[in-house]
């Protein structure tokens, strides 16, 4: 290489500045974003020094190498160089673009603004910025594929009639979905719900079950102790009255405890809607009037007996209930 570029250095009037150039071009020659070979150019009726090659760019995350050539003009570095794009066969140069005119003539701030600082590779290294942002170049369509855009743009009204029409069934899908999710969360609570409850009525149920024997086995002694009673008192003799005071303070306390079980009775008939309400509104008055007249006859007696035993000195009887 370092030959080539000498010879090739020769026939271009680079004048003292052949070192600049030769230094410049192997730093740029060696960098990663250019693949480029130098080579006798011309420009205009001068000869130049030509790198022809590719720059690598990333355009949306994929790498592309784009043809260029890179013109190194007599009075370089005080002159700055030129810079094309040489599309391919098969490549097209973007219309209007920003940086590359029709002719593939690459104009840049830092080619307009160039001194003796600038440089070959910061040259290489502006260009591939620039065209990584924005390329200009793009493949050029051949004819089949013209034809297929051409199919494609006339199929183009019946696409998006079936794209709405699969959007709408697709939204419709959806929307049936969400309700049969729905559906299956109520569900699922339900369920939830259901297995609390079982749980507890079956709690409730060995309760109530317990409670049962419980009363059984108490109704059972009762009943045991009741037969063990009545074996043993067979022969239990009748309550006698010995008196006219005792007879009558009986006969009240009787009719009271009768009373009692009627207004039961009434209060049932009441519940059950058996009985007239006015029936027994009637009934009430009349029964709890003669209960009243048996209650204080009771205690009209045992306070006349109670003077008695206060005058002979005796304890008196308690007043029954």
């Amino acid at each position: 290489m370092d030959g080539l570029l000498g010879r090739l250095l020769a026939q271009v009037n680079f004048g003292h500045a052949a070192l600049r150039v030769q230094e410049d071009t192997e730093c740029a020659i060696k960098m990663k974003l250019l693949d480029a070979s130098p080579r006798l150019g011309e420009f205009g009726e001068r000869c130049a020094l030509s790198l022809v090659g590719t720059v690598m760019i990333t355009y949306r995350n994929v790498r592309y190498n784009l043809p260029v050539e890179i013109l190194v003009l007599p009075g370089y570095p005080s002159t700055p160089p030129r810079a094309f794009v040489r599309p391919t066969s098969d490549m097209m140069i973007r219309d209007r673009h920003q940086s590359v005119d029709a002719h593939g003539v690459v104009y840049l701030p830092y080619l307009s603004e160039w001194n003796d600082q600038h440089t070959l590779a910061d040259l290489v290294r502006t260009i591939s910025s620039a065209f990584s942002a924005d390329p200009p170049l793009f493949a050029r369509l051949s004819r089949n594929t013209t034809l297929r855009i051409r199919e494609d743009a006339r199929a183009a009204p019946e696409m998006r009639f079936i794209q709405r029409r699969l959007k709408e069934r697709l939204h419709v899908m959806s929307e049936d979905m969400h309700a049969e999710l729905q559906g299956q969360r109520r569900l699922r609570r339900a369920a939830v719900d259901v297995s609390d409850a079982a749980c507890y009525t079956c709690t409730a149920k060995d309760a109530l079950q317990a409670k049962v024997q419980s009363i059984d086995a108490a109704g059972n002694a009762l009943k045991a102790w009741f037969r063990a009673r009545v074996d043993a008192d067979c022969d239990l003799p009748w309550l006698e009255c010995v008196d006219v005071n005792s007879l009558t303070v009986l006969s009240a306390l009787s009719h009271s405890n009768a009373i009692e079980d009627a207004l039961y009775e009434l209060d049932r008939g009441l519940s059950d809607r058996t009985v007239n309400l006015d029936d027994i509104l009637r009934e009430i008055r009349r029964l709890t009037s003669r209960q009243f007249l048996n209650k204080a006859h009771v205690t009209k007696m045992y306070a006349h007996r109670q003077g008695i035993c206060d005058a002979h000195s005796e304890a008196p009887t308690p007043l029954p209930c």
